[in-house]
C-alpha cells in the first residue's frame, strides 16, 4: 500500500510539473520520462498535496486492517465484519472526500481518484472506498496469516530447543551420579584405583561441561567420552563382569554428533551390571562408522528378577532411554532409528543415526 501511494504521489508531481509528462487519452495514460521538470513550485505544491490526499487514503486502509479486520473479524465473526464496513463506508467516504475535496489538485483530471466535480456523496466516492477495501482486505488477511505461522514455526522451533535443554540437564546429573558413587566407594576403601578413577572423571566432566551443551561435538570427542567412562567403570566392576567394547577409530573429526546420546544405552548397560552385582554380567558395545552411518549396539545379561520387575512396572527402563529417545526425535527426526528390549537371556539395545 506504501508503495502504491508513493507511486501516485511521484505521478502527480510529474504531472504538474511539465505539460508534457503526463497524457490521458480516453483510453490510456501515457507517461513520459524524457521531459525535465519546469515548474518546481508546483512541483513542491503537488507533492504536498498529493501527500494529504495518500496519507487520507493511508487511514482508510488503517482503519480496516486494525479495527475492522483485527477487532471485528477476528474477534467477532465475518457477519460483525460485513455490517461494521457497510457503516464503515457511510461514515468514512463523506469525511474524507470533504477533506479531499477542499484541495486545489481535487479538480484536476489526472488526479485518478473521483474528482469534487458532483460532490462528496457522489456513488463514484463510495465506490472507490468499497475498491480500497475490497482489494487490500485479501492482502491484509494473507499478510496475517503468514506472519501467525511464522510465529507459529518460531515458538515450535524454541519449545523444541527449550525441551531439548531439559532432556540434557535430565541426563548429566543422572551420570554424574553414578561417577561420583563410584569414586566415593573406592575413597572409603582406600583404594589405589581412585586417582585413576578422578583423572577419568576430570575428562568426562570437562566433555560434558564445556561440550556437552553444545548442538554438536566431533564424534571423535564423544568418543573419548565413551572411552573415559568405560574405563572408569572397568576399575569398580573388574571381578564381576565380561566386557567386550569395539570402538571405531578415527583419525579425522569431520563427523558431528549430537553430545551425550551414545552414552545413555552404554550407561544403561552398566548400571543393570551394577544391580546385579552378585551375579557376573556380560556387557558388549559395538559401535561401527560406515560412510555417515553410525550403528551401535549395546547389550547386556538379562536376569529373570530383571524380566520379572520391567513386567511389573515400565518404568524399568529409566529415564535416561525414554530421554534418549525423546532428543533423537527432536535432532534427527527422520534419520535414526531407536530399539531395545530384552533379547533372550540379553537386553539390547540398537541405535542408527544418519551423521552430519
Amino acid at each position: 500500500m506504501l508503495i502504491a501511494l508513493g507511486a501516485w504521489v511521484i505521478l502527480m508531481c510529474l504531472a504538474n510539473s511539465h505539460d508534457e509528462a503526463l497524457t490521458l487519452t480516453p483510453n490510456t495514460l501515457v507517461i513520459s520520462l524524457d521531459v525535465g521538470v519546469t515548474e518546481f513550485k508546483a512541483l513542491i505544491w503537488t507533492g504536498i498535496q498529493s501527500s494529504i490526499i495518500a496519507a487520507l487514503i493511508w487511514v482508510i486502509y488503517w482503519l480496516n486492517k486494525r479495527f475492522l479486520i483485527a477487532k471485528l473479524l477476528g474477534q467477532f465473526g465475518l457477519f460483525n465484519y460485513l455490517c461494521g464496513t457497510f457503516v464503515y463506508l457511510l461514515i468514512c467516504t463523506p469525511i474524507v472526500f470533504s477533506l479531499i475535496n477542499v484541495l486545489p489538485i481535487s479538480g484536476q483530471t489526472l488526479l485518478l481518484i473521483p474528482s469534487n466535480a458532483q460532490g462528496i456523496f457522489q456513488p463514484q466516492n463510495y465506490v472507490f472506498t468499497f475498491s480500497l477495501i475490497a482489494l487490500s482486505t485479501p492482502i491484509i488477511l494473507l499478510c496475517r496469516h503468514h506472519r501467525t505461522e511464522r510465529k507459529l514455526f518460531e515458538l515450535e522451533q524454541q519449545n523444541k530447543q527449550a525441551e531439548l535443554t531439559l532432556l540434557q540437564q535430565q541426563i548429566n546429573p543422572h551420570f554424574l551420579f553414578n561417577s561420583l558413587n563410584n569414586i566415593y566407594g573406592k575413597v572409603l576403601c582406600q583404594s589405589d584405583d581412585a586417582p585413576n578413577l578422578i583423572e577419568h572423571l576430570s575428562s568426562l566432566l570437562q566433555h560434558s561441561v564445556y561440550k556437552g551443551h553444545k548442538d554438536f561435538v566431533s564424534l571423535e570427542d564423544e568418543l573419548n567420552y565413551i572411552k573415559h567412562f568405560i574405563e572408569l567403570q572397568k576399575v569398580r566392576l573388574s571381578g564381576n563382569i565380561n566386557l567386550s567394547v569395539n570402538l571405531p577409530r578415527l583419525n579425522t573429526s569431520a563427523h558431528q554428533i549430537a553430545p551425550l546420546l551414545l552414552i545413555v544405552p552404554i550407561e544403561n548397560a552398566f548400571k543393570h551390571a551394577i544391580a546385579n552385582s552378585l551375579e557376573r554380567c556380560n556387557i558388549r558395545i559395538d559401535c561401527q562408522l560406515e560412510g555417515n552411518r553410525l550403528a551401535l549396539i549395546c547389550e547386556n545379561s538379562f536376569s529373570d528378577q530383571m524380566a520379572k520387575d520391567m513386567k511389573q512396572s515400565e518404568e524399568h527402563t529409566g529415564v535416561g532411554l525414554q530421554n534418549l529417545s525423546k532428543r533423537l526425535s527432536l535432532i534427527y527426526a527422520n534419520t535414526h532409528q531407536l530399539n531395545y528390549g530384552p533379547e533372550g537371556d540379553h537386553w539390547q539395545c540398537n541405535l542408527e543415526i544418519e551423521l552430519t
